[in-house]
């Protein structure tokens, strides 16, 4: 599982208008892959504030998209969609078959892995750089997600599949999955407004470049962060002797 997941184009509608306090405000959660919580609390305030209300003696006729008043965007740090919805009914996420996950990944010493249930509250996961990630994906194969992982492990299980550290290539974390009992909260968000299941991270990589992205639609290092034409891409962050992103 990766933080390239997979989040929407195709939207679940559970309600996406729901009415919240006296504004009877419309709020559509979109359930991405960090926590915005300044902006998730903005928008509850201004919905309960009746801030949208509209004026005395004139009812809001509104249908469609235009019922929405809000949005809510929640981005979910270092995880992938199949990692928190991936068997939330109706999603697209990990395929089943028989009720069991229906897909396995290779571990890099002749086995592979399925999607299992996961009750822990913390998660080990993997390397989530743009490096990483381009190696997670592999051409499309997306099979490397635990060799990647667990790297070096690999070798030494290969010579000797008895080793302790082999645990790791046979039962990693990072296939793990979990669902209402553990985030009842999300669950309840993805029942009562929409899900995205579709929706793919515009770069490749780990949250800071994510955030960047997500408020102005490029992740760059700039030598004068006043003049544009003084930018460059950056998705590896901070360096010695490099401006901040």
């Amino acid at each position: 599982m990766h933080d390239t997941s997979r989040t929407a184009h195709r939207m679940l509608e559970r309600g996406a208008g729901q009415s919240r306090g006296t504004a009877r405000a419309r709020i559509a959660f979109l359930l991405g892959g960090c926590l915005v919580a300044g902006l998730l609390l903005l928008a509850l305030w201004s919905a309960a504030s009746g801030v949208d209300t509209p004026p005395a003696g004139r009812a809001a006729q509104t249908t469609g998209i235009h019922e929405i008043q809000h949005v809510i965007v929640i981005m979910q740090e270092n995880r992938s969609f199949d990692s928190y919805f991936g068997t939330y009914p109706g999603a697209d996420g990990i395929p089943m078959r028989g009720g069991k996950p229906a897909v396995c990944v290779p571990n890099g010493i002749g086995g592979c892995v399925r999607p299992f249930h996961d009750p822990s509250y913390r998660n080990a996961g993997g390397p989530h750089g743009p490096i990483a990630g381009k190696r997670d994906v592999d051409g499309g194969k997306m099979d490397g997600f635990i060799r990647v992982a667990h790297e070096g492990a690999v070798g030494p299980c290969r010579a000797d599949p008895s080793q302790q550290q082999c645990a790791l290539l046979r039962h990693p974390d990072l296939m793990g999955y979990h669902d209402a009992r553990e985030i009842p909260n999300y669950w309840a968000y993805a029942h009562s407004f929409v899900l995205q299941d579709h929706m793919f991270e515009p770069n490749w990589g780990w949250s800071l470049p994510a955030h960047l992205w997500l408020v102005s639609g490029w992740s760059a290092t700039s030598s004068d962060p006043y003049d544009a034409s003084t930018c460059s891409t950056n998705l590896q962050g901070c360096r010695p002797g490099r401006a901040r992103p």
